[in-house]
């Protein structure tokens, strides 16, 4: 194939002013220097050129990138951080938190016992006095103040006290429009009658989940 040969006169007006970035180049191409070369210098060159830029905006796109990786990277980090943190908090609020139940649970078993045994008293005998009295109503209120942080720490509905031929049948009835409910409540007080849900007596405060 021939190619038309174009010398220095004919050159564009471009190329002249470039011709010392194309001469830079010419050794690259390992390309004789002369002038009817200069043109394929010239254009290789800008190729070249271009390609260049292509590469370096590919490289900074990528660095940019990079960057943004980075940086999300450091947030999700301080994120986790974060969450760890509230998870540890949140572990031992929970820690605390089933701790003081434990404890308010047999404080409460303790206060029911001790209020059983002061009615069951105070059903055998003719006649009680003010410190008996006294101490009925102080464990009463004992009794159903415990109750009440039970429910509290338990997310409970509240808390109940049993009239004379209540069941639990019947207090689930009440509570839940469904007597065959009561295993909520059994499960609930079991702290306080165990394995047996007849053991319940008029004057106890359980707790309505």
């Amino acid at each position: 194939m021939k190619h038309h040969r174009i010398g220095e006169r004919e050159l564009p007006e471009i190329v002249m002013i470039e011709r010392a970035v194309v001469h830079e180049f010419i050794g690259f191409f390992k390309i004789p220097v002369h002038p009817r070369n200069i043109p394929v210098a010239y254009f290789r060159t800008k190729e070249v050129l271009a390609k260049f830029d292509t590469t370096e905006r590919k490289q900074s796109d990528l660095h940019a990138e990079f960057e943004a990786m980075t940086n999300e990277r450091r947030r999700l980090a301080l994120r986790l951080n974060e969450l760890e943190g509230t998870t540890a908090a949140l572990r031992r609020t929970a820690s605390t938190a089933a701790g003081e139940l434990g404890r308010t649970q047999s404080m409460a078993a303790e206060l029911n016992t001790r209020y059983e045994k002061l009615l069951t008293e105070k059903a055998t005998l003719n006649h009680l006095n003010e410190a008996q009295l006294t101490e009925i109503e102080r464990i009463r209120v004992a009794l159903e103040d415990a109750q009440r942080d039970v429910a509290r720490l338990t997310n409970a509905h509240g808390i109940y006290t049993i009239k004379e031929g209540d069941s639990l049948s019947t207090v689930a009835a009440v509570f839940y429009a469904n007597g065959n409910y009561w295993p909520r409540i059994a499960e609930a007080n079991r702290f306080l009658i165990g394995d047996n849900p007849d053991l319940i007596f008029a004057g106890m405060v359980l707790i309505i989940p």
